[in-house]
């Protein structure tokens, strides 16, 4: 995309008088615009001039990088006074505590896991079904997104419904899409970015904190452990338990990083009854406190819980 498309999609809105601001961040808001009678996201970046500069880059050199149906694209960056990210617009709903209420939780239908036959045609268990169809759907996309970033030595670290944007037809879910970029670092070198060469690789694994607590594992969250990909893995059970009982395995409210700690170490993972039981097995697998007892996500690629 070339400088004068850029300046092109900034005249489509007026920051910061905009009216067109379509979400908000810890690290920038996005707005919509449009030009040449296609949609875009843009972020605008916020923070002191070093943390700007900092996301900026990195975005500017991995983004270009990343080619996935279920990852957002990104056409460019410019600095215009402000830093702006442009992205796709992805014409959809935000994952939100209400959307999951509405096509995804079977919290209301703990009934229907057990149900005779003669129940299966009841408009109640279609329902059901639906919802837990959806489930499947969601993960199974997210799953391939992140086994695609894990393969190619990227972590993603910021996964939670607030970055996922879905497109529902009839009520089912078509497709999800990982919205966020600000996050994703390269997992084999220091700084975060893409190794320029060879001989820059240094195979570290990073301790820094970022994300929301609540979706993050232990390992992440305690910036005195290092942490791999399997921080994914972790976030990626949390998602799973969500969008069955629209609640938190360990915690609602927190404090402070360590109270989430302590926890989960103090705590028993339960699982209500009513989640389908290849849905529990995944969801333990990946909530394994230890990272060396949380499988990859290739090793899950043909778990049960995807064709339930």
């Amino acid at each position: 995309m070339t400088p004068a498309d850029m300046d092109g999609i900034l005249r489509g809105f007026r920051y910061p008088h905009s009216s067109n601001k379509i979400g908000e961040g810890d690290y920038g808001d996005v707005f919509r615009s449009r030009y040449r009678g296609r949609s875009y996201a843009v972020k605008i970046l916020k923070g002191d001039s070093e943390t700007k500069k900092y996301f900026y880059e990195r975005i500017e050199a991995i983004g270009p990088l990343l080619k996935h149906p279920n990852l957002v694209s990104l056409r460019g960056c410019i600095v215009r006074g402000y830093h702006y990210i442009v992205m796709d617009y992805i014409d959809g709903i935000q994952l939100t505590s209400e959307v999951i209420a509405r096509h995804f939780s079977i919290r209301r239908y703990a009934d229907l896991t057990s149900v005779p036959s003669f129940s299966f045609c009841s408009s109640r268990y279609r329902e059901f079904r639906r919802r837990r169809n959806n489930c499947a759907k969601i993960v199974q996309q997210v799953s391939s997104t992140l086994a695609y970033l894990h393969q190619n030595h990227y972590i993603y670290r910021d996964l939670k419904k607030e970055n996922l944007i879905v497109v529902m037809r009839r009520r089912k879910l078509e497709k999800v899409t990982l919205i966020d970029l600000d996050s994703i670092r390269h997992i084999d070198t220091d700084d975060g970015y893409p190794p320029k060469n060879e001989g820059e690789v240094i195979r570290k694994r990073r301790f820094s904190l970022i994300g929301v607590p609540l979706s993050s594992s232990p390992q992440f969250v305690n910036e005195n452990e290092e942490y791999t990909t399997k921080a994914d893995c972790w976030s990626l059970g949390i998602l799973i338990y969500y969008l069955f009982t629209r609640s938190h395995p360990f915690a609602s409210i927190i404090s402070s990083s360590e109270i989430y700690l302590k926890n989960i170490y103090d705590s028993q993972l339960t699982i209500p009854d009513y989640v389908p039981d290849a849905a529990k097995d995944l969801i333990e697998k990946l909530l394994q406190k230890k990272e060396e007892d949380r499988p990859s996500l290739q090793e899950i690629e043909n778990h049960p819980f995807f064709t339930i």
